[in-house]
């Protein structure tokens, strides 16, 4: 189950790399991109996304997101002030929680978050509209966790 809701987070967090990436690249950045046309001259590349990983996961979960080039802060133990803080230091572009809660004071210790993603069904755990009127996204799992409730139903008949 736990990897289920890994690749649908990773899914969506896919998804808005792109847009991260955009928004945080200097404009000075892109225009020495765009005219560098010499082939033995290195492209500046931007740096990979910041993901915070604010819950228990899986160690698969910190391994593929590091393949991929993000630079990851794994803390299980991170809930209200310690979240903060921690939000405040490193900054992310991107948080992952299961049952951790995300409130208003932890949206704004962070000025680069652009996405908020929830391992499991519902967003009740996170101040949606605060971040939506931010401009940070909020996306969750719905319905991986159908096979568990199934077999969950069975055993209790």
């Amino acid at each position: 189950l736990n990897r289920i809701y890994f690749l649908t987070t990773y899914r969506i967090f896919s998804y808005y790399i792109n847009h991260i990436e955009n928004n945080t690249m200097s404009e000075n950045t892109k225009e020495q991109q765009s005219k560098s046309t010499n082939d033995d001259e290195k492209k500046q590349e931007s740096p990979g996304p910041r993901v915070l990983l604010a819950d228990k996961m899986g160690p698969f979960v910190e391994e593929t997101l590091k393949k991929n080039g993000c630079e990851v802060v794994w803390d299980a133990s991170l809930s209200g002030d310690s979240l903060k803080q921690e939000m405040s230091k490193f900054q992310p572009n991107v948080i992952v929680v299961r049952s951790t809660k995300v409130t208003k004071e932890h949206l704004m210790a962070s000025s680069s978050l652009a996405l908020i993603v929830r391992a499991g069904a519902g967003v009740n755990t996170i101040a949606v509209d605060e971040a939506s009127n931010m401009g940070i996204f909020v996306a969750n799992c719905p319905g991986k966790n159908a096979i568990a409730v199934a077999e969950l139903a069975m055993g209790h008949l």
